[in-house]
């Protein structure tokens, strides 16, 4: 239980960094050490939450429905982590309303914004949402999705500014995570590969 307030920790300082520019904190190195620390019974509980991104619960910010990634089986999905403050997310999220809008008719795909802003309320986020006219799914990341995001992805996965993306196939599973702007086309292009796969 010791590592959920120590991975939003190093979440938070993350997030503050990448937005910021400056280089990742220590607190990062004292997380390796105290993984290295755990023991046997632990280590098999976090293999087995690596595997269950999927199936944690999230709370859709814009109808207030209790929702997990795994609800959208048969669908390939499109997730990205975001901060409400991070610039490059939101000009990664222009492009992304263009990808949205060629594929919004079709019942093959979905697209969700993964929020890493601690304390942020689903009511702020659905404000944010509706402000900005972005109408797919945004969702609040919980302590359990922030563990979860570590363990399945490493840090990198909370540098927001380098705008990480990753997508799950059709039948749940969960690719590598990807950095840096990615316009409409290439968005739609790597979606419909997925769901090819």
């Amino acid at each position: 239980m010791r590592v959920v307030p120590t991975s939003l920790a190093i979440a938070s300082f993350m997030l503050l960094a990448a937005c910021s520019g400056q280089p990742n904190p220590p607190a990062a190195e004292s997380n390796v050490s105290q993984t290295a620390e755990t023991t046997p019974s632990e280590t098999a509980n976090a293999s087995m939450e690596k595997t269950s991104l999927t199936d944690l619960v999230l709370v859709d910010a814009n109808t207030g429905e209790e929702f997990t990634l795994a609800d959208f089986g048969g669908k390939t999905v499109s997730v990205e982590v975001m901060s409400v403050t991070c610039s490059a997310c939101q000009k990664q999220h222009q492009n992304t309303v263009r990808a949205y809008e060629q594929l919004k008719n079709s019942d093959e795909y979905v697209f969700v914004s993964l929020s890493l802003d601690s304390g942020l309320s689903d009511a702020e986020l659905k404000q944010f949402a509706e402000t900005n006219g972005y109408d797919w799914v945004f969702a609040v990341a919980t302590p359990e999705t922030i563990q979860t995001l570590n363990e399945r992805f490493g840090q990198g996965i909370f540098s927001t500014a380098n705008t990480p993306q990753f997508t799950i196939s059709e039948n749940g599973e969960v690719s590598e995570f990807s950095t840096g702007f990615k316009e409409p086309d290439v968005l739609v292009s790597q979606l419909e590969k997925a769901r090819e796969e």
